[in-house]
């Protein structure tokens, strides 16, 4: 393949193919997103309520005051988060996040009579392969730049304590817990957003403009808009990010690859460098750190072009068996 193929195979991807008049309306998506944010907005304050109700009692079980403990997560900062607070803040965002994008997304799917399969995958099943050899692949990619980042003193978040899996945990028994649960939760947290943006929106945008490489970088800026980057080099690099994801859900014709990327550069974010807390933000990004993120994206792109190339569904129609 080359570069000139490529606005070829992305607007043959057949997660952006086939749509339906109904997808085309100009009124039914809005109106079906419109309903899936109010009613995704009330599920994930009961699934925050739910998740911060359990911490409490496990608080008091554990002998400590919920109220403290309740005070103490909710106030919680980078900088001073514990074990527990760090695991508890995790858990929070991604169920509510969960709660949100997934009914966001079937709501808006039903108005226009679309299975959330469709925002999902073109293959005929989830492809647990793609998101396996991501997760594997992208710390491979991820821990050699950041390692050369910190030795450049490059400001990537990283936790003066130290890599949170020791620092926030006392034993091998709860940094097995922690790198268990909080694996599985940005698993949850990653496929939010990818079901959402590199799905969903991805799909609903390609029904209007036409170009799926448009509707991406539209998409990648809304990505980018909702982790609330403090500078324009930090919408850059978010966007960025977004605009890598989207190219792995178009060229794989599924998000099984980007979830497991997304879901791994995450987790070694939050393992590695620093905790998850209430008052996580999106450090300022200078121009060393923009570059760290091109290069650490077009590692995880090649990745998943490698596993284009060998995928049926990837490949342009002349070329399929």
């Amino acid at each position: 393949m080359n570069a000139a193929d490529l606005p070829g195979l992305l607007q043959a991807s057949p997660l952006v193919g086939n749509i339906q008049p109904d997808e085309k309306s100009p009124w039914r998506a809005p109106l079906g997103a419109l309903l899936g944010v109010v009613a995704g907005a009330a599920a994930a304050m009961i699934a925050a309520a739910i998740v911060v109700g359990l911490y409490a009692i496990l608080a008091a079980t554990a002998g400590q005051n919920p109220e403290q403990a309740l005070n103490a997560l909710m106030e919680s900062t980078a900088a001073t988060v514990t074990f527990g607070v760090a695991i508890a803040a995790v858990a929070t965002i991604a169920a509510a996040n969960a709660a949100l994008g997934y009914t966001l997304a079937a709501l808006a799917g039903l108005m226009v009579r679309q299975r959330l399969k469709t925002y999902i995958t073109a293959a005929a099943r989830f492809r647990w392969r793609h998101l396996v050899i991501s997760m594997a692949l992208t710390p491979l990619v991820f821990a050699p730049l950041a390692f050369a980042a910190l030795a450049l003193g490059l400001d990537i978040g990283a936790d003066p304590r130290g890599p949170p899996l020791l620092a926030l945990t006392d034993g091998v028994s709860q940094q097995l817990t922690y790198f268990a649960l909080c694996t599985a939760l940005l698993l949850l947290a990653a496929s939010v957003e990818e079901v959402v943006f590199r799905g969903w929106m991805l799909r609903q945008l390609t029904a209007w403009i036409g170009r799926p490489w448009i509707a991406a970088l539209i998409a990648s800026v809304l990505f980018a808009a909702i982790h609330f980057p403090q500078d324009a080099t930090g919408w850059a690099a978010l966007a960025l990010m977004g605009l890598s994801f989207s190219y792995m859900a178009l060229r794989l014709g599924g998000v099984e690859f980007a979830i497991g990327a997304h879901a791994a550069h995450n987790a070694m974010i939050i393992l590695f460098l620093q905790p998850m807390s209430f008052d996580a933000a999106y450090p300022e990004v200078r121009l060393g750190d923009f570059l760290f993120t091109v290069v650490m994206c077009a590692g995880y792109v090649a990745i998943a072009e490698s596993l284009a190339r060998r995928d049926p569904l990837a490949r342009p129609a002349k070329e399929t068996p």
